[in-house]
């Protein structure tokens, strides 16, 4: 594991990127999204339903599902233009552990697996009462994760089979927070356990064998001696842009990334560290993040982040880029969009013009630019201001500030940069 310094940037209103409010709607959960740009949509309360929204109809249609299964969808997935699965389930209705799918862009929903909630479905029994995550490597091969008892399974036919994934961790079982399958058999899960009131450990475990052997690619501890244990830097989503390049996000803004397929992880909490829940990369360099309640976009694979503008503000929850060149952002107040998404040069050339080192440091931190610099603050971990400098200034003596991590805030032509760094 090896920490990287990221750098976020700050712009004012007339930012880069422009996301408009493509369509308002409260109370949606997730979306998905079809080779069309049809939108597909769950809600948050317990309905078995899915919207549909096209451009040329700004309306949410219901689409008819299975209304007497009694059970809710908690997520959905797009494998391709035309292929989809979502999935549930319920713990006070008729049916558990419920899986949709579509073949044909979402135009019709079939059942392919439900468990009845006091009995079983041809044999087959798992322990959940519903899934809350899936993730599929192709049309055919994908896994489920469950809820209370946290069982993984796997289909490589469709749906048409399923499968349970050995899962033998010492402790607390229950509590995978994120899967992700990167291979046939190579699966990551994260996950999480209270150790004391005020402590958390939590990893990420692989597997190569379907399940056989797991092994410990990442962790760290986290002491919370006031906050509530919920606020904690568990990870939310992995997501992967082929079989080696991949990235990961949580609380307390946690993001790792990683370029071996997840055996090791670059780690770094990005400032000002809230629950990061939703992370999507177009490519190694182009990505999103919903960091601040809001969404950032990083062009050189994480190393810088700018904050995006929203014409209306609201709590992002997920964000996905399409082939077209265009992004979708689910949020409180509906679902937001741009077509900002391809690196621009003046982004490119943002992203190199500010260095600083050396990091870490124990005497004096250089910033290298060509900009003016018209301020200068640095800041504790946890944002007590401890130096400032009211004037342009590229060598900072920080000989006198205790050891640990340390902000940079830089004033620079009338936008605002955040550089972290570590005194020795």
């Amino acid at each position: 594991m090896r920490k990287i310094t990221t750098l976020l940037i700050f712009t004012p209103l007339l930012a880069f990127s422009q996301w408009s409010l493509y369509q308002p709607k409260e109370n949606l959960k997730k979306i998905g999204i079809n080779d069309s740009n049809t939108i597909f949509a769950i809600d948050n309360f317990n309905n078995p339903i899915i919207y549909s929204h096209t451009e040329s109809n700004f309306v949410f249609e219901e689409l008819q599902t299975d209304q007497q299964s009694s059970s809710f969808i908690e997520d959905i997935e797009f494998v391709n233009g035309n292929v989809a699965y979502t999935a549930g389930g319920t713990y006070f209705g008729t049916t558990k552990n419920i899986i949709y799918k579509t073949i044909d862009g979402g135009a019709n929903w079939e059942i392919i697996f439900s468990e009845p909630l006091n009995g079983e479905a041809e044999g087959i029994t798992f322990g959940s009462y519903n899934f809350v995550e899936i993730d599929f490597l192709n049309e055919n091969v994908g896994i489920f994760r469950g809820d209370y008892d946290n069982f993984i399974v796997k289909t490589t036919d469709g749906g048409q089979t399923l499968e349970e994934i050995p899962i033998d961790f010492a402790g607390n079982l229950n509590n995978i927070k994120a899967i992700k399958i990167i291979g046939e058999n190579t699966f990551l899960v994260s996950r999480a356990e209270v150790i004391q009131e005020s402590y958390i450990y939590q990893e990420i475990r692989k597997t190569t064998d379907n399940g056989e052997t797991w092994s410990i690619v990442y962790n760290r501890n986290n002491f919370f001696p006031t906050e509530p244990i919920e606020l904690n830097a568990t990870i939310n989503q992995f997501q992967f842009i082929d079989e080696n390049i991949g990235f990961a996000v949580g609380q307390n803004g946690l993001f790792l990334k990683t370029t071996d397929g997840g055996t090791t992880w670059e780690e770094n909490d990005l400032p000002p560290e809230t629950n990061i829940t939703s992370v999507y990369f177009v490519d190694e360099n182009v990505g999103f993040i919903n960091n601040n309640e809001g969404i950032y976009k990083t062009t050189d694979g994480g190393e810088t982040w700018e904050e995006e503008t929203l014409s209306h503000p609201s709590k992002v929850k997920q964000i996905i880029v399409t082939e077209n060149n265009e992004a979708f952002a689910l949020a409180e107040n509906g679902i937001h969009k741009t077509s900002n998404v391809v690196l621009s040069v003046e982004e490119n050339e943002l992203a190199s013009k500010i260095t600083v080192f050396p990091n870490p440091s124990s005497d004096f931190i250089n910033i290298s630019t060509n900009q003016n610099i018209s301020n200068i603050q640095v800041f504790t971990n946890d944002g007590r201001l401890v130096k400032e400098i009211s004037k342009n200034e590229n060598n900072i003596d920080i000989k006198n500030l205790e050891t640990g991590i340390y902000f940079i805030k830089l004033n620079i032509n009338q936008k605002t940069i955040f550089k972290k760094f570590t005194k020795q």
